[in-house]
């Protein structure tokens, strides 16, 4: 095993994942921006609640990355994905990006475990569990938007404006928030069990 820590394989993956983690926190920035254009507030949201999930593992990775201090440049050669399409393609587009990540880091994990470094592992292994969570909850809504389900389902459920807080249950959210005038695209799932996201997305 090599001496220096910026000559190892983890080393090249933890620069590798933190500049797929800042791409992605801008990449889904946009998104949100195309979705309040497009009045879908709601979506626009998850965007921005997973844009700052994904600046953290990028802090995450980074902290790794500053351990070795004799590094002060480091090159990266990862491609750069650049998409802005439909709210829709968007959300397609995030939900096969999530999987990308969700399937590689495991195998990060299993090499710096490999390279003599658990919590670098670790790292890998626990953000590889929210890429699958974010994968499933933008697939989630791409498949409800795509049938035209995004403010509806099968049976009375809460739902919340995100302009007001106001909450009301039925099968569809209204098709305008009866407490601030809000027009339907604001609602979304209320989870009373999940206050910092609101979303059964």
């Amino acid at each position: 095993m090599t001496n220096r820590f910026a000559d190892t394989k983890t080393f090249g993956n933890l620069a590798n994942s933190y500049s797929q983690e800042v791409q992605s926190r801008f990449r889904y920035e946009k998104y949100a921006e195309k979705a309040r254009i497009d009045g879908f507030e709601s979506i626009a949201l998850v965007f921005i609640d997973t844009a700052n999930n994904d600046s953290w593992h990028a802090w995450t990775y980074y902290r790794f990355l500053s351990a070795d201090m004799s590094q002060h440049t480091i090159v990266i050669q990862t491609p750069v994905i650049i998409s802005a399409g439909t709210t829709e393609t968007n959300l397609y587009q995030a939900a096969m990006q999530e999987h990308s990540l969700h399937i590689q880091y495991p195998s990060y994990a299993a090499t710096a475990k490999q390279e003599g470094f658990p919590r670098a592992a670790e790292a890998f292994s626990t953000i590889s569990s929210v890429k699958m969570h974010h994968e499933e909850r933008f697939m989630n809504l791409f498949t409800r938007y795509s049938q035209g389900l995004l403010y509806s389902y099968f049976e009375p459920v809460p739902w919340k404006c995100q302009s007001c807080g106001f909450i009301v249950e039925a099968k569809s959210a209204p098709e305008r928030c009866a407490c601030c005038g809000c027009p339907q695209t604001t609602f979304s799932m209320y989870c009373v069990n999940e206050p910092t996201t609101h979303y059964y997305f």
